[in-house]
């Protein structure tokens, strides 16, 4: 297919200021003949969610190792394709978890893990953002807009809770160390039926876990929160702002020190990521297409739920 003007000259740009040479940038297109590309390593793939498992089948069979962006894709079976695919052509796949390398977060995974203060009881936590204009709430909207995937249930798979709510599902599982036993789950009030005629706006649930913790989580289109909280035997810790990209604030109960300096988040998770690969190493556990589905597994099941008004078993 001819390159257009428009991929020529947005080539030109980008190429200038990230200084890529012309033979290393792709489109839709040509992307397969990057196959023939020995200076190419890896791919992060960070197309809308229904591509996720298409572009990670094509990079592994090119050869490439993945770094693919979360959710991991819209159903767990196209994650076991997807790990299937880099484990048949012997390449890694790493699932873009920024949260997992950011200070803060190793703190909070080791004063829940090691209980620190005590044993983890509840969990509170929730992403959101205000995405419209609550003056244009009645304007029409073109769902079909290429820039509008994420309000398309084609494309995203689902609207707050697959792209923002599984923030709070990971950390939820890893301040415990636990995985979920069952879920409930709530759709919230519509308040934009324009915008939100596919997907979901609002979106409440709760999680169980072995050790009897429970977290109640919120996500949202329509309104901001960016809050974590814990509740423990001896006391609580906490984040405000805390799952987004910061700077985060946390507070413990103690009130011993709680203060981490701000980092590049996706810079520190892709080159920590890409030390281990340069070191021909086989990731850790948490960074990998394993993790990547258990959180899928877990959102389709908070789906069920909030469908179905039934407690979901996992």
């Amino acid at each position: 297919m001819r390159e257009s003007l428009r991929e020529r000259l947005l080539k030109q740009k980008y190429g200038k200021k990230y200084n890529i040479p012309e033979k290393n940038i792709y489109n839709y297109e040509n992307f397969d003949s990057i196959i023939k590309n020995k200076d190419i390593d890896l791919v992060y793939v960070v197309t809308p969610n229904a591509l996720h498992k298409e572009f990670t089948v094509r990079v592994a069979k090119a050869g490439k190792h993945v770094i693919v962006e979360k959710p991991m894709a819209i159903t767990a079976e196209d994650c076991e394709e997807m790990i299937k695919a880099c484990n048949d052509n012997n390449v890694q796949l790493a699932m873009g978890y920024r949260l997992h390398y950011e200070p803060n977060h190793l703190e909070i995974k080791r004063l829940g893990q090691e209980k620190v203060m005590g044993q983890v009881r509840y969990i509170e936590t929730g992403l959101g953002y205000s995405t419209y204009d609550v003056r244009d709430i009645n304007k029409p909207i073109d769902l079909n807009a290429r820039n509008e995937w994420r309000l398309t249930k084609k494309w995203a798979g689902g609207g707050a809770l697959i792209n923002l709510g599984v923030y709070c599902i990971q950390v939820s599982r890893y301040v415990l160390g636990e995985e979920p036993i069952s879920v409930t789950a709530q759709f919230g009030h519509v308040n934009n039926k324009n915008r939100f005629a596919q997907v979901e706006e609002n979106i409440t649930w709760q999680m169980e876990f072995p050790s009897g913790a429970v977290a109640n989580c919120d996500s949202s289109y329509g309104f901001g929160i960016d809050r974590f909280y814990v509740a423990t035997d001896e006391g609580f810790f906490e984040m405000s702002p805390a799952v987004s990209y910061g700077p985060f604030i946390g507070k413990r109960s103690d009130g011993k020190p709680f203060n981490f300096p701000a980092i590049n988040q996706q810079q520190t998770q892709m080159d920590e990521i890409c030390k281990v690969i340069l070191a021909n190493k086989k990731l850790p556990n948490h960074i990998t297409g394993e993790e990547g589905i258990k959180d899928v597994r877990i959102i389709n099941a908070i789906y069920k739920a909030a469908e179905t008004g039934k407690k979901i078993i996992l």
